[in-house]
């Protein structure tokens, strides 16, 4: 086989691999607390969520309602951060019994969100999970 076919070869791989890298959205330009960034966040956790990460961080009460503070990484160099509403505690029961003391750090697998009131004040709502991972 010539050369010239191989570089060829090479450079297309290259290229195909990160094409499939960029179709999810670059939020690093949007601010965390828009609602375009929790519209984009949600789309991507729904479409590519058995690919993500989710971290929690820690667990956030602000006016009489939980949160948890959770960062999502994924391909791409996906790499953000959500705060979401908890109303449905299933299989978060630890959490919220140690307000998150002793789990951070902990992945949260196959997270999922909603998001309610999408186009005037976006809330990522947890939906449920897998497990979390200690």
């Amino acid at each position: 086989m010539k050369p010239l076919p191989i570089f060829v070869l090479a450079l297309l791989a290259l290229c195909c691999t990160s094409c499939s890298n960029n179709d999810i959205k670059d939020l690093s330009r949007l601010n965390p607390a828009s609602n375009e960034y929790k519209q984009e966040l949600v789309k991507i956790i729904a479409e590519h969520g058995d690919e993500l990460t989710f971290t929690f961080n820690k667990y956030l009460t602000t006016a009489g309602k939980d949160y948890l503070d959770v960062t999502v990484d994924g391909r791409g160099g996906l790499h953000a951060n959500a705060l979401i509403l908890v109303t449905n505690w299933a299989k978060l029961e630890g959490i919220r019994r140690t307000k998150g003391i002793g789990y951070r750090g902990a992945e949260l697998r196959n997270l999922q969100v909603a998001l309610i009131d999408a186009d005037t004040h976006p809330v990522m709502v947890y939906r449920g999970l897998d497990s979390v991972a200690d």
